[in-house]
């Protein structure tokens, strides 16, 4: 029988590797829950665009420290 669709993105992202900034935005303003709600939910499953951590290294430091909840959205 086939295995089930994963269904906890933080997982996904975790086990593909190279996604730890996009991880923690995910799970500080809450959108991985939502995210994980849709998976569960939608039958033709979910595409994602997920920057990986390189997409984020011409960011000067502490600037998503910098965002509040909405522009981290």
């Amino acid at each position: 029988a086939p295995s089930a669709p994963p269904t906890d993105i933080i997982r996904i992202l975790k086990k593909a590797g190279g996604f730890t900034t996009l991880i923690r935005l995910l799970q500080a303003t809450q959108v991985s829950n939502q995210i994980n709600s849709q998976l569960l939910t939608t039958s033709g499953g979910l595409t994602l665009f997920a920057p990986n951590d390189n997409a984020f290294s011409s960011l000067k430091p502490g600037f998503l420290n910098s965002l509040n909840d909405q522009q981290k959205n």
